[in-house]
């Protein structure tokens, strides 16, 4: 068996195996470029470009009987999974039928040849952990692929089947999809009004899961003081993105509020800042928290200029973070106003802001406002229904990398955005974690997605 057990359990629960998509939309822009015109004499030992074989899955125009394993077990292909934007294997999610029906759910990896895989540092990099097939053109290594957690993949080389079937390569090639996910024609078919209410909800939907989170929360503590805990382990959790988002949360267990809050205590606004600043940083060095820089991260977003954000705001909130958020974005509802209240500029005036104002609303739609809705902020039976009509009124922080193929998939002509809101983004990542990554798309079970 090519893939282990434990790579083989489901995400969620699975009965309808022979759950297909849906037939096909109309044409909307793809994420792979059309293939350049062939030469009027292929070159019989000439493989394709990785870009084409990845066109080639993600087209779903491959016949079953060319999906084989090296060892010839056929393969049904459940999902395709989705086209990653960035760094880490080219497709997330897929659902693949292996031998005697398992499923097999994971990520997929395109290379030309086999050793590819090997040649590109990916048997050593942990984010291809998740693959469970490798689709290749020429399989020159011989065995299953092996992944840097010690676990074996199935490798499935197209080569020997298109052998003899050069000219179909080329006519699959210059054919439309045979598949799209039903967000792709949802425009089209629902129209904008419908898709933008859809978001919404579904936006609401995630803002209540998040104010019910924090309602639990809250139910564990009493005073004013442990309230604020609340607000600044979600305050640190929302500046602790790139990686850094469970280290933030330890850091908020280990240095409580309430030390912070005595240290910044009838000082002089500089000297409260660099105290809480140094706090922050030598409790990150001396919990073992040292938040290494990722690879590929701005200068402006280090772990350590986000935490000299998080130290400005704690002192900005001198009288308690839940009095703050009670006082300055619920007291002036406008979100001008709200976005300025948990923005940081740059140091001394120079440079990139420390909390910008996409990461204020990141602060606001994850933190502050659920915060608000769950009653941390006091007693007042107004207060819930201002966050809730603040949060509506947010513009978007900005796109998501993960949520990049919905944007794509919803976009307006001229570019314009269906999605420019922050209750629409959240929409955008409930459908992502509910449907996208459960398979909604191939209508397995129950998860169907409310786009189709």
């Amino acid at each position: 068996m090519s893939v282990s057990a434990s790579r083989v359990l489901p995400r969620a629960p699975v009965r309808d195996r022979r759950g297909r998509g849906w037939a096909s939309a109309p044409p909307a822009a793809a994420p792979f470029p059309p293939p350049s015109p062939p030469a009027s004499k292929p070159q019989a030992t000439r493989p394709p470009p990785e870009e084409e074989l990845a066109r080639l899955w993600h087209s779903q125009l491959l016949p079953r009987d060319a999906i084989v394993t090296r060892r010839g077990e056929r393969l049904r292909v459940v999902y395709r999974g989705r086209p990653s934007a960035g760094a880490g294997p080219d497709f997330r999610d897929a659902i693949i039928e292996g031998p005697g029906g398992q499923l097999w759910h994971g990520d997929l990896e395109v290379h030309v040849r086999a050793s590819g895989f090997r040649l590109h540092g990916h048997d050593r990099d942990p984010a291809y952990d998740d693959v469970v097939l490798h689709l290749v053109w020429e399989d020159d290594e011989g065995e299953d692929t092996l992944l840097a957690c010690g676990r074996r993949v199935a490798v499935v080389a197209l080569a020997s089947w298109f052998q003899r079937r050069r000219e179909e390569l080329r006519e699959l090639l210059a054919r439309p999809d045979g598949w799209r996910e039903p967000c792709f024609s949802a425009l089209a078919r629902l129209g904008p009004g419908a898709v933008a209410s859809t978001l919404d909800r579904l936006g609401e939907i995630r803002f209540r899961q998040k104010t019910e989170a924090f309602r639990r929360a809250l139910a564990l503590v009493g005073e004013d003081a442990s309230a604020d805990q609340v607000l600044y382990a979600a305050l640190l959790e929302a500046l602790g993105y790139g990686g850094h988002r469970e280290a933030f949360a330890r850091l908020a267990r280990e240095l409580p509020c309430h030390l912070l809050r005595a240290a910044a205590t009838d000082r002089p606004l500089n000297e409260a800042v660099a105290r809480v600043e140094g706090m922050l940083l030598a409790a990150s060095a001396s919990a073992a928290l040292a938040l290494r820089r990722s690879p590929g991260l701005r200068p402006a977003n280090y772990p350590s200029r986000r935490l000299a954000g998080a130290a400005r705001l704690l002192v900005r909130a001198r009288s308690g973070l839940a009095s703050y958020a009670r006082d300055c974005p619920v007291a002036e509802p406008s979100p001008a106003a709200a976005i300025r209240a948990w923005t940081v500029g740059p140091v001394d005036g120079g440079g990139p802001a420390l909390v910008g104002r996409g990461r204020a609303i990141e602060v606001l739609v994850n933190a502050v406002l659920p915060f608000v809705a769950a009653g941390g902020a006091g007693s007042d039976e107004s207060l819930p229904e201002r966050a809730q009509a603040l949060f509506r009124r947010l513009p978007a922080a900005g796109s998501y990398g993960v949520t990049a193929h919905l944007e794509r998939a919803l976009a307006l002509e001229g570019r314009r955005r269906l999605t420019g809101s922050a209750r629409r983004q959240q929409g955008l990542l409930y459908l992502l974690h509910q449907y996208c990554r459960q398979g909604g798309c191939a209508r397995i079970g129950d998860s169907v997605c409310p786009l189709s």
